[in-house]
């Protein structure tokens, strides 16, 4: 997938990539499509990523700078700065309120798989909104997962398995595809997998089920 940036940081103070501890899912509350002009202000209220019904995934700002996201917020075993988490997390807001796309559960998933993977998030930090602020936030609302997981823990276990998995598969292309070094050391540093990299996993999955089929 593909990521549009539209980076507007300049007044968000910098922060060490190291004191990212994890992503935190937020509903923008409207369906009106212009959440990223009201995101992508010199204020006080922001994010560093949007996903909008259409599942394109625009950056609004750089990681390595504080977002205003997370308001007044805690979460046991992380230390809040300031009365807020805003320090730690990576702010992702989702389009809408009470009707999400198909589109933007993919772009979602794809962009948390790639934040985990990245900055090493346990499962049990991979949360909403409400569960930071759980006495003024209902966001993400339970549409968002629920008609297809009895739970947001059972979506979470969900994700962390795929992660597992391309973990998995990607030491699999180490292994058997040394041609294909390059293409791992491009996203080194941001951590996401490229359309060339997800080909090549597929490829040497077919050709492994191939080789099994052949022998049996």
């Amino acid at each position: 997938m593909n990521i549009t940036k539209s980076i507007n940081n300049e007044s968000n103070p910098k922060r060490n990539l190291s004191d990212i501890k994890f992503p935190l899912l937020h509903h923008t509350g409207t369906d009106r499509g212009d959440s990223q002009n009201f995101l992508n202000k010199d204020d006080y209220i922001s994010a560093h990523y949007l996903i909008k019904k259409s599942g394109e995934i625009v950056q609004l700002m750089d990681l390595d700078r504080i977002a205003y996201h997370a308001g007044a917020s805690s979460w046991k075993g992380v230390k809040s700065k300031g009365n807020s988490l805003n320090w730690c997390t990576i702010g992702i807001e989702i389009e809408g309120y009470l009707e999400y796309t198909d589109a933007q559960r993919a772009s979602t998933e794809w962009l948390v798989l790639s934040i985990i993977k990245k900055f090493k998030v346990p499962p049990e930090l991979i949360l909403r909104h409400k569960d930071v602020a759980p006495e003024r936030k209902i966001d993400i609302h339970d549409n968002f997962w629920n008609s297809q997981f009895a739970s947001w823990k059972e979506y979470v276990n969900y994700i962390y398995t795929k992660k597992i998995l391309m973990d998995k598969y990607r030491k699999i292309m180490e292994e058997e595809v040394p041609e294909n070094e390059r293409l791992l050391k491009n996203h080194e540093g941001d951590g996401f997998m490229t359309e060339g990299e997800c080909k090549c996993l597929n490829e040497i999955i077919i050709n492994r089920a191939l080789k099994s089929l052949k022998k049996n």
